[in-house]
């Protein structure tokens, strides 16, 4: 699942900022080099990255909690906020491309032709 994405079809893989800019479209898109549609899923790699960031954050505030003699939230702050920026920095290695099935193919290229 730590990787970047490829074209279901022809396997072309997708740099790191296309990804981040796939990301924040529509969930159907076109293959560059193959011409071919797919989906874009993030749900299952978001929940994955987000439990990682999870307990990530709060091993390392416990053991920050544990070593500090004085009770001081400044450093459960920082820690707790890198580990939310990493996330969003490992957000694309987290997405996933499916072929699209045949049946969900016809509704878009009917729901296309209407338009």
């Amino acid at each position: 699942m730590f990787k970047l994405p490829v074209c279901p079809y022809c396997h072309t893989i997708y740099r790191y900022n296309k990804v981040r800019k796939l990301n924040k479209k529509e969930k159907v898109q076109v293959c560059y080099h193959c011409k071919k549609e797919f989906k874009v899923k993030r749900l299952r790699g978001m929940v994955v990255l987000g439990a990682i960031v999870l307990i990530l954050a709060v091993v390392t505030n416990l053991i920050i909690l544990n070593n500090l003699n004085s009770l001081n939230l400044t450093p459960l702050l920082i820690s707790t906020v890198a580990y939310v920026i990493l996330g969003f920095i490992f957000v694309p290695f987290f997405i996933d491309f499916k072929k699209i099935k045949k049946t969900e193919q016809k509704l878009s290229n009917e729901s296309k032709k209407k338009k």
